[in-house]
């Protein structure tokens, strides 16, 4: 049996030492008296339920709706009166009454607003009235039976894939510089609408009494369709309209005024004129019409026109030096 000699032992129990000081811990005073770990309501939920109508938005922030809320008569299911205001109507319905004003009322010249996200329907005056507000973004809102237009919007607002629906005036109404796209516009007064500098684009218009689609000076209107309205698509001055499909309407498009662009359309089954000019110095070209009555009608000689192919009797071969021409098929 091996001994243990006595030189070895001051270094075995330098090595027994080593481990207590490699695992020292730290003060065990704690720093301070213990504080909150768990999130405030408003931290969880940064936005303010909205449960019950009439009810008056007075600062920024955001906003949503509980339930289906039901107005009363004159008064507006929610008034905005503040600026820097989103509402989210959360898939619920803001329902009107006999003699109620609008389902959702703008004050004042406000701006960076947004409304979202449900339905407005069957009141007294507008469904959305912001036509005071500017900047204004309304998505994915249905509005419909309403007593005076269904989405009312001012000046630089966006307007994206709503439906407009049984209004008794226009269906939407944007200002100046406006987008509108992916929406729907179904008997109403008219059906869409947009001022000065705007454009219109994917949209469908059907079975307004008036226009299905019209436009201010210098709009953009394309890749619409347009069914059964009074006119197609209506429009003054210095516009581009292009790639849009209009048919079976009373007029097919309507140009007013002067200095427009009309490329490319297709235009069939209309009561009247397919494309009728009233302006000068327009040009239409590349448009195919059918079953109009009749297909062109250009009132003013100083339009530029492409030269207009007949080929409604028999069909025919379109060559590059037609490139440019109108069809009649």
């Amino acid at each position: 049996m091996k001994r243990t000699t006595p030189s070895s032992i001051p270094f075995a129990f330098a090595f027994c030492l080593l481990p207590c000081a490699l695992f020292a811990q730290g003060s065990l005073t704690p720093p301070g008296a213990p504080a909150p770990t768990m999130k405030t309501l408003n931290q969880v939920e940064p936005r303010t339920p909205i449960s019950s109508a009439p009810f008056t938005i007075s600062a920024p922030g955001s906003y949503y709706l509980t339930t289906n809320l039901v107005g009363i008569a004159d008064n507006s299911g929610i008034v905005i009166a503040a600026s820097d205001v989103t509402l989210d109507l959360a898939g619920f319905a803001l329902i009107g009454v006999e003699r109620s004003a609008s389902g959702v009322h703008v004050t004042g010249m406000r701006t960076n607003l947004a409304i979202a996200n449900g339905a407005i329907r069957a009141w007294g005056e507008h469904g959305v009235s912001a036509q005071t507000a500017t900047g204004a973004r309304v998505f994915n809102v249905s509005s419909s039976h309403n007593g005076g237009r269904g989405i009312s919007v001012g000046d630089a607002a966006i307007v994206k894939d709503c439906s407009a629906r049984h209004n008794a005036d226009r269906g939407i109404s944007a200002g100046v510089n406006s987008v509108v796209s992916g929406c729907v516009a179904f008997q109403n007064g008219d059906g869409i609408w947009a001022n000065v500098g705007s454009t219109i684009t994917g949209c469908s218009a059907r079975e307004n009494g008036g226009a299905g689609i019209s436009a201010g000076t210098g709009c953009t209107i394309s890749g619409c369709t347009t069914h059964y309205n009074g006119t197609g698509i209506y429009l003054n001055n210095n516009c581009h309209v292009l790639h849009n499909n209009v048919y079976d309407n009373g007029q097919g498009i309507e140009v007013m005024l002067d200095n427009n662009r009309i490329d490319g359309n297709n235009i069939t089954s209309c009561t009247w004129v397919g494309i009728v000019v009233h302006g000068q110095g327009n040009i239409i070209v590349r448009n195919t019409a059918r079953g109009n009555n009749p297909n062109y009608s250009f009132i003013n000689t100083t339009n530029t026109v492409g030269q207009i192919l007949d080929f409604s009797s028999a069909g025919g071969m379109i060559t590059n030096a037609s490139a440019w021409a109108n069809f009649s098929y």
